[in-house]
């Protein structure tokens, strides 16, 4: 028996609409280490499981109103950047700061304290969290889209175009929202750093 050619995403994508749900399985096995990749570098691991399958969900509910097939990838890449999007707003919201136990990073951090013989040690982790913390303080003062580009594009050097597609902008919009973005930065930086001295 003849093993049957692997489906292009856009044959994958017309199956399922017409009633074979095996064919989206193929789709999220094809694509779920970008979608995980993409989340991951956005949230804190310990929302990435979660937004991964609710993106794969709302892809599913909304797979009519994909028009191209081909454009799957890019489809699905938008909709998990809306997720880290409408994430980052709902935190904004609530005013909290995320402390992620499976955060290497937060962990580290906190053992690091915790360990009183290690002066030096918890120095150097101090520092780690203090850049940590100016990050993410510069990052709040940006709307949620503009926090994902800005991640997208240095953090996993998304190209102009890719971020577009993701973030259904124009070329043009993806360029002055980061040229906006970065100088927001900026004027917080330059707040923070007046308000402690160091400018």
């Amino acid at each position: 028996m003849r093993d049957r050619p692997a489906l292009t995403d856009a044959q994958a994508v017309k199956e399922a609409l017409g009633g074979r749900t095996e064919a989206f399985c193929i789709l999220v096995q094809r694509h779920q280490d970008y979608v995980l990749r993409l989340i991951g570098r956005n949230l804190p691991e310990s929302e990435v499981e979660d937004a991964a399958q609710q993106t794969f969900v709302q892809a599913f509910e909304g797979l009519a109103r994909l028009r191209e097939g081909d454009s799957f990838k890019a489809w699905l890449g938008a909709i998990a950047a809306r997720r880290c999007s409408d994430f980052w707003r709902r935190a904004k919201q609530r005013r909290e700061v995320i402390f992620d136990p499976t955060d290497p990073g937060h962990m580290a951090w906190l053992e690091g304290f915790t360990a009183k013989d290690c002066r030096e040690g918890h120095e150097a982790l101090a520092r780690q969290r203090e850049a940590r913390l100016l990050v993410d303080k510069l990052l709040s003062v940006l709307a949620a889209q503009d926090r994902v580009a800005v991640g997208l594009y240095y953090a996993q050097e998304y190209s102009h175009e890719e971020i577009g597609q993701m973030l259904g902008w124009g070329l043009a919009k993806v360029k002055v929202r980061l040229f906006r973005a970065r100088a927001r930065m900026a004027k917080a930086f330059a707040t923070i750093t007046q308000g402690r001295g160091d400018a």
